[in-house]
């Protein structure tokens, strides 16, 4: 077991100091622990909070960033981004640096005058090359004595850190009622669709109906004129046969009355 944890602190060194830094975030007197913050502060990251040296200023400038990226959504930190700039000044990246302390300002304007010392601190000419972690960690604990020395600017900053809350909070509300109310219109749109669906089937179906129910009356009516015809057809050769019939009894009369006279006039004679 211990072989595979040496394995796994040398694969995984990032990983290893965000653990770190989030747990000394959740740690920090008001900072606002997310579900994020509290599944990651475990008892390894706590043991190596007691070596901050043993972390590089690139992995440390790192972890920031993955702290921030992690509070994407919420509000972040008062000094989070001032610890950025820090550690990316330090790296060289002054660019960045000023991008970071200037969003520090535009979040907390209380802050103006600490990021102006910072930045006048931060001067590339008087950036040793060789800066170790031990002096990043110095000045991230001047900048919180800094925010601790100035009360009521912590205070104005918490107040216009629960106001951005608010904000969020009411922009997460009324993202969640357009969804709910768009997720209605598409219910009702295909409860429309359906009962027009439906509408035009019972008007197939009796359409149908009504063409087998023609059909019906069409066949029985052809039905009766065959059935009429028919028996015209048999009234007519009745008639007929009656009529031959007729006709050959009065021939045999004709021919017997016939034969009599001719027999009256042989006896008279």
């Amino acid at each position: 077991m211990a072989q595979k944890r040496d394995v796994d602190d040398r694969v995984c060194p990032r990983r290893r100091t965000a653990w770190l830094m989030l747990a000394l975030a959740a740690a920090t007197a008001g900072c606002n622990s997310t579900a994020l913050m509290q599944r990651m502060v475990t008892q390894k990251a706590m043991e190596y909070e007691k070596h901050p040296t043993e972390y590089n200023l690139t992995d440390l400038a790192h972890c920031y960033g993955e702290l921030l990226e992690a509070q994407r959504g919420d509000t972040v930190r008062p000094g989070w981004f001032a610890d950025y700039g820090v550690a990316l000044a330090m790296l060289g990246k002054h660019s960045e640096a000023n991008r970071m302390l200037n969003n520090e300002v535009m979040l907390y304007p209380n802050a103006q005058r600490y990021v102006r010392q910072l930045k006048l601190q931060l001067v590339p000419e008087y950036l040793s090359d060789t800066v170790s972690d031990t002096s990043t960690i110095y000045i991230i604990d001047l900048q919180k004595t800094e925010r601790e020395s100035t009360p009521l600017n912590a205070k104005d900053s918490a107040m216009q850190a629960k106001a951005l809350q608010r904000e969020m909070r009411e922009q997460q509300k009324r993202q969640r009622a357009e969804a709910k109310q768009a997720a209605a219109n598409e219910r009702d749109l295909i409860k429309s669709i359906r009962a027009k669906e439906k509408e035009q089937r019972d008007q197939e179906r009796s359409e149908a109906k009504t063409a087998r129910e023609n059909a019906k009356k069409e066949a029985a009516k052809a039905k009766e004129r065959a059935q009429k015809e028919a028996a015209k057809e048999r009234e007519a050769l009745r008639k007929e046969r009656q009529r031959e019939r007729e006709a050959a009894r009065e021939k045999r009369n004709r021919e017997r009355a016939a034969d009599q006279n001719e027999g009256q006039k042989e006896n008279e004679e």
